[in-house]
């Protein structure tokens, strides 16, 4: 039946965005992010709508996530990780 999806946002993030951005954070990997000081519509707008139409071009492409795989909670959950927030 497969894992349990973490409830964490370090947990998440490793699951979701961790293949390309990094194990630990969103500045060590293939694709570094940085959303810092960007609002919480805009990190939720880009995770919905994904980028890129290419799978293969990891630097270039990201899949978008709908509410029924990552909800907008779990995505706050993992922008507060990344900037530090207990």
């Amino acid at each position: 039946a497969g894992q349990a999806k973490p409830t964490t946002g370090q947990g998440l993030y490793k699951d979701f965005c961790g293949n390309c951005h990094g194990p630990m954070n969103g500045t060590g990997g293939v694709v570094p992010v940085n959303i810092i000081g960007k609002k919480n519509a805009d990190i939720l707008q880009r995770v919905r709508m994904g980028e890129g139409a290419d799978p293969s071009m990891r630097n270039g492409y990201m899949p978008a996530e709908d509410a029924a795989s990552l909800s907008d909670t779990e995505v706050g959950l993992i922008s507060q990780y990344l900037m530090g927030v207990p």
